[in-house]
């Protein structure tokens, strides 16, 4: 059962005692504070609250990487039981970081997938991230389902654990680190999480049906299938194929992967810019037919930001005049700036780029 304990300021408190002639008790002794992590850094790990009032809230995350189920021997790197291995055919760019990912599904439960194009994850599962940089491991992120969302508690747990100099743990960090580890890695505070990992589409990215299909190491699409942990399996259990020749799938899977979470017809975004940048298992017989296609090609920007709108999203054989194109080459940071993506990123993914080119000037 959660216990919810008050925060009251020491104000109120003498208030009080003074009005109905109590001496105030004596303060309650701080709680005790997770480790720290030792590094040099300073502000860094579990925020804790002033020692008035112990406050436990439901799902407090754990202060250590090893105390969330990922390893069960965190000095060898020995995943615990029940986790595994699992990589999304497009990846997302991370300033050039290595990742390596992990889920954990409950014993017994099932993903809902009535809803082909946005699974509905049951209670308890967890997926990690692991970047690395300059041979470095700097930091592993968890989004742990503890609860279904509801209007007082949103369910998930998003936390990142950034790793000491020894890399034999991990430890909680809620502010954020810049150049983590002498690199020129940045750690997101945790506020920003939900900017990309929408609670109300289920917290995790890369782990759908168009990203887990096909080969490809680790568990995949085939894998849930054959154990039936899919509600609703495909008609396929190798998946979905995404149209085209080899230079549209690179684009479309791209724009999906780095894309597609926000630039979705069921997003906040859409309200603004209606364009789809994230791919249907229904609309993928042709090219053609795929929202990427229907909202960018020949199509005018609609945006809120002054001097933004009226341009071309997708000029057919011309990158140079197609604003999606454009937008993935800039990094200047400010709430005018274009860039896309619009945060957690400071370098160019120059290969990504290409490969959009290329589809864009195949277009007849």
């Amino acid at each position: 059962m959660d216990v919810v304990r008050l925060h009251v300021a020491p104000w109120a408190l003498l208030l009080c005692a003074s009005c109905l002639d109590f001496s105030p008790d004596p303060p309650l002794p701080e709680a005790p504070r997770p480790p720290s992590p030792p590094q040099p850094q300073t502000g860094r790990g579990v925020r804790t609250f002033p020692p008035i009032v112990e406050l436990t809230l439901p799902g407090r995350p754990p202060p250590r990487l090893s105390q969330t189920g990922l390893y069960s021997d965190i000095a060898r790197k020995t995943l615990a039981p029940g986790v595994e291995l699992f990589r999304p055919r497009y990846e997302l760019w991370s300033d050039g970081a290595a990742k390596t990912r992990w889920v954990l599904l409950p014993p017994g439960a099932k993903i809902d997938t009535q809803r082909m194009d946005r699974w509905h994850f049951p209670v308890g599962i967890k997926l990690w991230k692991e970047f690395t940089k300059d041979g470095k491991r700097l930091e592993t992120r968890m989004l742990w389902k503890r609860a279904e969302p509801s209007f007082h508690d949103p369910g998930w747990e998003m936390q990142t654990y950034v790793w000491d100099e020894t890399e034999s743990e991990a430890f909680l960090d809620q502010d954020g680190v810049v150049d983590a580890r002498g690199t020129d890695h940045e750690v997101p505070r945790q506020i920003d999480c939900n900017r990309c990992h929408r609670v109300e589409f289920e917290a995790p990215l890369g782990f759908d049906a168009v990203q887990l299909s096909g080969d490809g190491p680790g568990l995949r699409l085939r894998d849930l299938v054959l154990r039936g942990v899919l509600t609703v399996p495909p008609p396929s259990a190798d998946g979905y194929t995404i149209p085209g020749d080899a230079t549209a799938r690179a684009a479309l899977g791209y724009l999906h992967a780095n894309c597609g979470s926000c630039h979705a017809p069921d997003s906040d975004v859409f309200r603004d810019i209606d364009m789809s940048l994230r791919l249907e298992v229904g609309k993928l017989t042709t090219v053609t037919e795929t929202p990427t296609y229907l909202t960018t090609v020949e199509r005018r920007t609609t945006s809120i930001k002054a001097g933004a709108a009226g341009r071309i999203r997708i000029r057919r054989g011309n990158p140079l005049e197609s604003e999606v194109y454009q937008r993935m080459g800039i990094r200047m940071v400010g709430p005018e700036s274009l860039m896309m993506p619009p945060l957690a990123s400071h370098t160019v993914d120059e290969e990504g780029r290409r490969q959009v080119a290329d589809w864009i000037r195949t277009l007849p």
